[in-house]
């Protein structure tokens, strides 16, 4: 049995998710990303801005930088009013996994399973850097479901 290449994994799982998650976005309107189901609902343009933040934070920790601290104290992320586009969500996101990919990528192999403390959580860099896969992916559901409420049932993957 071959063993498992940790970076070229962690790479081709940040791909995949990245590419799933552009793919649904760009199937979104500017009206969906910025619309609110309801009475403290979360707009779509708010979780996306949230999972860029996170691949920022985690990238920064990989590189050993300190990351910018949550910025958000009391309750869940909010995108500032200059970044609500599909545009703009669309540039982010793949900026972001760019910068995680590359700190992936520049970390030596045998750092690979070294601790890195993230958003108060120890993890090694592999684990942070699948982690930020799964978490575009938990994302990437939400905005499927935006889709399938306003009536688009297609699948966006191909």
């Amino acid at each position: 049995m071959a063993q498992l290449d940790l970076r070229s994994h962690a790479i081709e799982s940040l791909d995949g998710a990245c590419t799933r998650f552009v793919q649904d976005l760009e199937a979104l309107t500017d009206a969906q990303l910025q619309a609110s189901p309801g009475d403290g609902g979360r707009k779509a343009i708010d979780f996306v801005y949230e999972t860029i933040f996170v691949n920022q934070m985690i990238s920064a920790r990989i590189r050993g930088d300190d990351p910018t601290e949550w910025p958000w104290k009391d309750g869940w992320a909010t995108a500032p009013v200059d970044f609500a586009f599909t545009a703009d969500a669309v540039e982010g996101i793949k900026a972001s996994v760019e910068e995680l990919k590359s700190a992936v990528d520049n970390t030596p192999e045998d750092k690979l399973l070294e601790i890195v403390t993230v958003g108060g959580n120890e993890t090694s860099v592999y684990e942070g850097a699948t982690f930020a896969a799964m978490h575009m992916m938990y994302h990437d559901a939400q905005l499927n479901y935006i889709q399938s409420m306003g009536g688009d049932m297609a699948i966006h993957w191909g």
